[in-house]
C-alpha cells in the first residue's frame, strides 16, 4: 500500500514535470518578450567533435543549445553531468523540441583519440543528432564558464564541472543551472523553452 508521504511526492513530480512539458509545448506559440537576462557572450570556439565533424560557435547561431564540461580523461563510466544530460536529450526528443542541440565539451590534458571520444559518447547514449561531444584544450574550455576557474589559473589538479549553460540563437548564455541541482533537468527544461518562444533577437 502506498503512504500518504510517497503519494504526495510523486504528485509533485508529476506536476513539476508537466510544467516542463507545458513550457516547451508553449515554444510553438508566437515569440515574445522573455523575463531571462542575457549573462554572457558565449565564446568563439571551434573543435572536433565525437562524429568526426567539427562544431564551432557560429554552426550553433541561430539554435537554442544546451552545453556543460566533462572529463573523460578521469571517468571509466560516464558521470553524473554526463547522466543528466542523458537525461534532457531523452525529454526533449519527447516533447519533439526543434532547433536544440545538446553540447558536452571534454577538457582533457591527454586527449582521447577521436575512436575513444567517439566511445565515451556511445556509452553515454549520445544521439548525434541531439548531442555532441567537442574535444578542446581545457584553458580554451575554460572560457566558456562550465569550469571551476581557480584551478584553470593556478595550474593545480584538473577543473571541476560547473553544471550547464542555455544559450540562445544569437549565443548569449540566458542561464546557467547547477549540476548538482535535483530539479535541474526541470529547470532546464522550462528555461530551453522560454528561449524558443522568445525566438531570435531582431
Amino acid at each position: 500500500m502506498f503512504r500518504p508521504g510517497w503519494i504526495a511526492a510523486l504528485g509533485l513530480a508529476v506536476a513539476v514535470a508537466a510544467l516542463a512539458w507545458s513550457h516547451l509545448r508553449q515554444a510553438q506559440r508566437p515569440a515574445g518578450a522573455s523575463k531571462l537576462e542575457r549573462l554572457a557572450r558565449m565564446p568563439d570556439f571551434d573543435f572536433p567533435a565525437h562524429d568526426g565533424s567539427r562544431v564551432s560557435a557560429g554552426d550553433l547561431r541561430g539554435r537554442v543549445w544546451v552545453a556543460n564540461a566533462v572529463r573523460t580523461d578521469q571517468e571509466e563510466t560516464p558521470s553524473a553531468l554526463t547522466a543528466r544530460m542523458f537525461e534532457l536529450q531523452e525529454a526533449l526528443k519527447r516533447s519533439k523540441a526543434g532547433g536544440v542541440s545538446l553540447i558536452s565539451f571534454t577538457p582533457d590534458r591527454q586527449p582521447d583519440s577521436p575512436d575513444e571520444l567517439a566511445a565515451r559518447a556511445r556509452e553515454a547514449g549520445a544521439d548525434h543528432t541531439w548531442w555532441k561531444f567537442l574535444k578542446g584544450p581545457e584553458t580554451d574550455v575554460a572560457r566558456t564558464g562550465l569550469l571551476e576557474p581557480a584551478a584553470v589559473a593556478d595550474g593545480g589538479g584538473p577543473a571541476r564541472p560547473r553544471g550547464f549553460a542555455v544559450v540562445d540563437q544569437s549565443g548569449w548564455v540566458r542561464a546557467f543551472v547547477d549540476g548538482d541541482d535535483p530539479e535541474a533537468i526541470q529547470k532546464l527544461l522550462i528555461t530551453v523553452g522560454e528561449v524558443l518562444r522568445e525566438g531570435p533577437a531582431t
